[in-house]
């Protein structure tokens, strides 16, 4: 399989192959710099305006609600912050590591500061994007000059396009950016290396090893720099193609990087697809493997119009509300976006001879999106996820762009005003992240079936709407994008549980079907993080008796049989002590006591309250059984009964409990 990849890849004998597109090549070897740093002016100026915003979404769990972030703000060690992103089992240290130091020299979080930093980091990313194009020029074409239209002109669109504001702009998507930058630095040292390859397989050994480590620092900020190899294949298989080196070195390479990347690399994924599609770890989401690999053509699609067509409607933010295909027909439109998506990627194997640079940006493009548009139980979409693959895009279309029209006044007009349309959506964009408030209210506006959208609205309103004396229209807006976020399909549970709430703040009834629509979530396919949080935040109002435990809608919530979920334990147990301590039905409570130790254990005192409960219902043999299999007696449960008849709020699950107007977070 490896020789026959490879030789589709060698040129033929007698070929005398052209450098990639030496058309592109500029006579004066500074222009591409001076390019570049107009393009970063103009960039630090774009975003300027953006830096005066607020945390969102997912800022709040990775860095504002991030214990170790606020102990490291009063003077802890700062190692206990490296781990301790809660959007990776690894943690994500390198990333965290850098939002560590500066609470560290700040004595805070700032958001200003934070995005400033992100800026910067956008702007090296650039500069190291500029220099792998520079040297994949020289490589290519030794006696040119050095500079490239391609390389200049590319870069300066990825600097300035739309599609970055939502990386930028997103302070913990600071991971995202230090991944890319891993990256781009990830290729200037494998075209480091490979100038000094001899084909030995001590350099060899060393060529591998050095990239392997570099891969494996880089995913300690976002986990999808381990592609690294693959791109540096990517690079060298399509642009590069051994030149440079000997005749020996470059069939040995091109053997290596096909043998030990490529093959590996496409069965490693082939597996990754067969783990997603037939294995089922989707326990919190609301779609199969099968499903989330449908709809990630049409989103692929759209992520195309996005960075290539920009308008300022097509960038929502959130995404909650995008229709996953029941099958590759329904909707139609699903299978003429995977038939455009494999008609891509045959125009660019079959012109990656002739024209290298576009099958070069599509297939880097496809390459940024492997991870994300796998079947793995993540979000179907995000902006952010762009943030590196987008390139691939800008330099194919360029590509094209220069093929047709030449290198000239008329290529370079026509990619001139390109950029500056990309900049005039930037910068509507970044004026809408300037206040949180007119980015939640935009955000519904683009996306009026995104139940995420119209509860951050409302979350945003909750400060100015609990001072009712100053004025009602505050809270009337808030339960209004509250309500419309419990009646879509989209919803998790947050938004009824704030419209409970505040109805207890204000001593009014709750609405029935505000219920409804809360167990609805919590008995579904894929009980997620957004449900946690919300049955969280009800039962800390309700233990600390601030919301009624008479609500006939809080009885039938305890006694239902919750869905499947990665938080079904820790949903059980909170279930459970409601039903135990405010409702006062025992015979839910040790249904839901008994789920939870079935689905992960309980802790000595909810166990207690596991026999108890049972104790009160007939159940004593069972309830004395549970308590020996725990080393415990009656006498245990005695004490435990005297301690809740001196302090009734003295005991509950042993958790803390989120706020209930936190957000649904996901990873990043």
């Amino acid at each position: 399989m490896g020789d026959s990849l490879l030789s589709s890849l060698r040129p033929s004998v007698g070929e005398n192959p052209v450098p990639p597109d030496s058309r592109f090549v500029f006579r004066d070897k500074t222009i591409p710099w001076v390019a570049f740093f107009l393009a970063s002016f103009i960039t630090l100026l774009l975003y300027r305006p953006g830096l005066s915003g607020q945390f969102v979404f997912d800022d709040f769990p990775n860095l504002i609600e991030n214990e170790s972030l606020k102990a490291l703000a009063q003077g802890d060690e700062l190692t206990e912050v490296l781990r301790s992103s809660p959007a990776s089992e690894l943690g994500r240290p390198l990333a965290m590591l850098s939002f560590g130091l500066q609470v560290w020299l700040e004595g805070g979080l700032h958001p200003w500061s934070m995005k400033a930093v992100n800026l910067g980091l956008h702007l090296l990313t650039g500069l190291s994007l500029l220099l792998v194009m520079l040297a994949v020029q020289r490589d290519c074409a030794d006696s040119r000059e050095r500079a490239s239209l391609l390389a200049a002109v590319v870069v300066c669109l990825w600097l300035l396009a739309a599609i970055q504001v939502s990386t930028v702009l997103y302070v913990v998507q600071r991971m995202e950016i230090l991944a890319a930058l891993m990256v781009t630095l990830g290729l200037l040292l494998y075209q480091k290396l490979r100038r000094g390859f001899d084909g030995s397989w001590g350099r060899a050994f060393l060529f591998g090893a050095v990239l392997g480590l570099w891969s494996v620092f880089g995913a300690l900020a976002k986990e999808h720099a381990l592609l690294l190899p693959v791109f540096c294949a990517l690079l060298e298989l399509i642009l590069l193609r051994g030149r440079g080196l000997s005749e020996i070195a470059a069939h040995r390479l091109k053997r290596l990087l096909v043998g030990l990347i490529v093959v590996p690399f496409l069965i490693g994924y082939a597996g990754l697809w067969a783990y997603g599609l037939f294995f089922d770890p989707f326990t919190a989401r609301d779609f199969d493997g099968l499903e989330r690999a449908l709809a990630q053509g049409p989103i692929l699609i759209g992520y195309l119009e996005q960075i290539l067509i920009p308008r300022a409607g097509l960038f929502p933010f959130y995404y909650d509300h995008l229709r996953v295909p029941s099958s590759l027909f329904d909707p139609p439109t699903t299978a003429l976006a995977w038939l455009a998506l494999l008609a891509l990627i045959l125009v660019a194997w079959r012109s990656r001879l002739r024209r290298p640079w576009f099958a070069f940006g599509v297939f880097w493009f496809l390459l940024g999106h492997a991870i994300t548009s796998a079947p793995l139980p993540l979000e179907l979409a995000f902006e952010h996820r762009n943030y590196l693959a987008s390139f691939g895009a800008f330099l194919a279309v360029a590509d094209l762009v220069v093929a047709a029209f030449g290198v000239g006044h008329r290529s370079i007009g026509i990619l001139a005003i390109w950029a500056i349309w990309q900049t005039a959506v930037a910068l509507h964009l970044v004026m809408d992240w300037r206040d949180p408030l007119r980015h939640a209210e935009v955000a519904r506006e683009r996306a009026p079936l995104s139940a995420r959208a119209h509860y951050e609205f409302g979350r945003l309103l909750y400060p100015a709407a609990r001072d009712v004396a100053i004025s009602e229209t505050p809270r009337r807006e808030m339960r209004e994008a509250f309500e419309q976020a419990a009646r879509l399909e989209s919803g998790t549970g947050l938004a009824e549980v704030a419209l409970i709430l505040d109805a207890a703040r204000h001593g009014e009834p709750t609405e029935p079907w505000w219920w409804d629509a809360l167990i609805a979530r919590l008995t579904g396919r894929g009980v997620a993080v957004g449900q946690h949080r919300a049955i969280a935040g009800l039962a800390d109002c309700v233990l600390a008796r601030r919301c009624p435990a008479d609500d006939p809608g809080l009885a039938r919530l305890v006694a239902i049989d919750l869905g499947e979920g990665p938080w079904l334990r820790d949903n059980a147990l909170l279930l459970g002590w409601m039903a135990y301590r405010a409702v006062g039905d025992f015979s839910s409570a040790a249904a839901q006591f008994a789920r939870a130790d079935r689905e992960g254990g309980l802790d000595d005192t909810s166990l207690l309250a596991y026999a108890d409960a049972l104790s009160r219902i007939g159940g004593q043999d069972l309830a004395e059984a549970i308590l020996k299999s725990r080393g415990l007696g009656l006498e245990a449960l005695e004490v435990f009964r005297s301690l809740l008849r001196e302090d009734p709020n003295a005991s509950g699950p042993e958790e803390e409990n989120p706020q209930p107007m936190h957000k649904d977070s996901s990873s990043p």
